[in-house]
């Protein structure tokens, strides 16, 4: 496992990034105070491999980033309004935009669920 360091908020709880199969890590894990044996506060688990071929079996990055786009919505119309929560909304909704287009792009070429294509 490998630990994920980004933002601030690394000094409440811990990322772990599991990379034990092929270096590609299809799950991460959220540890309460840090350690990789700690309670864990969360998992995500992303599709491994395309899905024609492994099914369904784990979320897309664009699904996380819907997830993000929703709570922050939540947060900007609700309690806690503020420029921040504005500029991370329009972040979000342009990283998920570029994917959809790589996605379209993708089908478009036939080269949809390869590698390095």
């Amino acid at each position: 496992m490998r630990e994920v360091k980004k933002g601030l908020c690394n000094e409440l709880y811990k990322i772990w990034a599991n990379e034990e199969t092929d270096g590609d890590p299809d799950e991460y894990n959220i540890l309460q105070n840090g350690d990789k044996d700690d309670k864990i506060l969360g998992r995500i688990n992303f599709q491994a491999g395309p899905i024609q071929v492994a099914g369904v079996n784990g979320i897309q990055v664009e699904d996380l980033l819907k997830i993000c786009i929703d709570r922050l919505e939540i947060f900007q119309s609700g309690l806690y309004p503020c420029r921040y929560n504005k500029y991370a909304i329009e972040a979000c909704k342009a990283a998920l935009d570029n994917l959809d287009e790589r996605t379209k792009d993708r089908l478009l070429r036939g080269v949809e669920g390869r590698k390095n294509e």
